[in-house]
């Protein structure tokens, strides 16, 4: 009976020991594998993190007024001529702005801002040397006398197409390109592209001041050479006069005669 009883005691002490290492296997199993997920999802974050695309600059900010002047771009007139409407971002048909998850391409590419108008003038009379006009951007409506980019109406026209150059003012960093065409009734749009100073690596802060130029070295004026003095001719000896004996007194002798006796 004790025999038995210690067969029975045996079979469960293995039992147990069964378990309890079939216990340790699954938790060691479960542990390895909660670790290989924690590093594939590592893994996948930093891939993503990698290849993950830079977002969009900004938009800049938009509603410059654009309007045509008479004049040049050195002096404008006051009053613009023509109206071609505020800077905005490119919009779809309903006027709203294109959201950046519909951008195709680079995304890192500096956005742009559009203008338009339709000017009641002639792209010939625009055209007019006489009287000459130029595109003037402007800050806003409340610093209405700051302009941001000028560019004067002038170029090559073809198939009643004219397309112009609009450069910086006043530092602005804002630049850009028009387009008008049409026979009697003009179509201007304006593209224009801000921080061009940044874009190019240059610093938009305000410009030094001009250096002032240094004046040229002055030389004092070349001294006129003196003539060398012709040489004296070396003095002839004079030869040294005799000296002249004194002439002899004659020796007079007076003889006083004796008569003889």
């Amino acid at each position: 009976m004790d025999h038995v009883r210690n067969h029975i005691r045996a079979v469960i002490a293995f039992v147990m020991m069964a378990g309890l290492a079939m216990s340790a296997a699954s938790v060691t199993a479960q542990d390895a594998t909660g670790t290989a997920v924690a590093q594939d999802m590592t893994q996948t974050a930093t891939a993503q993190m990698m290849t993950q695309t830079p977002p969009a600059p900004a938009p800049p900010t938009p509603n410059h007024p654009v309007a045509l002047h008479e004049g040049t771009c050195q002096q404008p007139t006051a009053e613009p001529a023509f109206d071609l409407g505020e800077t905005a971002p490119f919009s779809n048909d309903q006027g709203t702005a294109i959201p950046q998850q519909e951008f195709r391409g680079k995304l890192t590419a500096p956005p742009l801002l559009l203008s338009s108008g339709q000017p009641d003038v002639a792209l010939d009379n625009l055209l007019d040397p006489a009287k000459p006009y130029v595109v003037v951007v402007h800050e806003s409506e409340q610093a209405y006398e700051t302009y941001l980019a000028c560019g004067e109406v002038g170029g090559p026209v073809i198939d009643d197409r004219l397309v112009i150059g609009i450069r910086p003012l006043n530092n602005s960093g804002v630049a850009g390109t028009a387009t008008f065409e049409g026979g009697d009734q003009t179509t201007g749009v304006v593209y224009l592209m801000t921080e061009t100073l940044a874009l190019s690596g240059q610093a938009a802060a305000t410009p030094p001041p001009a250096e002032t130029p240094t004046p040229a070295p002055t030389f004092p004026p070349a001294a006129s050479p003196t003539a060398e003095p012709s040489p004296t001719p070396a003095a002839t000896n004079t030869p040294v006069p005799t000296n002249t004996p004194a002439p002899t007194q004659p020796v007079v002798v007076q003889v006083t005669a004796t008569p003889a006796p």
